[in-house]
């Protein structure tokens, strides 16, 4: 192809041909085209409104942590706003020492990383969605659970929280939502 600056440029005479101002055209046309339809594309799709709230409890244990988590993707998200496939939930530990025992979640949306199994010593287990993608005015609801020993420390109260959070990708970009679960003292 010739150069598209060629179309700036005068003939010899002093004026531009038709051809050159016709070849300008067709090198920034397709431009213009890109630019201007890409910000209306963007602009339509609103983020999902996602809730995680949860709530936890101990046993004998004085730091063991037991938390029941939910994650809700709710009908009131302005219709067409979506959250993609592949998005996490993630219960965390504040201990680097904890050891997981248990945890639950529903499978036929949900996996695991294998090296999170019961037994392993890990602060956080993290489920990551494989359904389809999520999109208003659908709603869904999740739970997941999980325990662990060592979880929390004794004192201060304050330290015994699990943090569930949830990140994924919607149409207007990255959602992260975040939130402390208290673990009670047994008593």
């Amino acid at each position: 192809m010739s150069d598209p600056r060629a179309a700036a440029r005068p003939n010899p005479n002093g004026a531009v041909d038709r051809r050159r101002v016709l070849k300008g055209a067709v090198w920034t046309a397709p431009a213009v085209v890109v630019a201007s339809a890409l910000p209306a594309a963007a602009s339509s799709v609103t983020a999902p409104v996602v809730t995680v709230a949860g709530n936890g409890s101990a046993n004998s244990n004085p730091e063991y942590a037991f938390v029941s988590a939910t994650a809700d993707f709710s009908t009131v998200s302005a219709t067409g706003s979506y959250l993609d496939t592949g998005f996490t939930v993630t219960l965390t530990s504040p201990r680097a020492n904890a050891t997981l025992q248990t945890y639950e979640y529903d499978s036929r949306y949900f996996s695991v990383s294998p090296a999170q199994l019961p037994g392993n010593q890990t602060p956080s287990v993290i489920f990551t969605y494989v359904g389809p993608r999520l999109t208003a005015p659908s709603a869904a609801q999740f739970t997941f659970s999980a325990g662990w020993n060592q979880g929390v420390p004794q004192s201060p109260v304050s330290d015994r929280v699990i943090v569930a959070t949830l990140v994924g990708q919607t149409g207007a970009g990255r959602l992260e939502v975040s939130t402390n679960i208290p673990v009670p003292k047994s008593s």
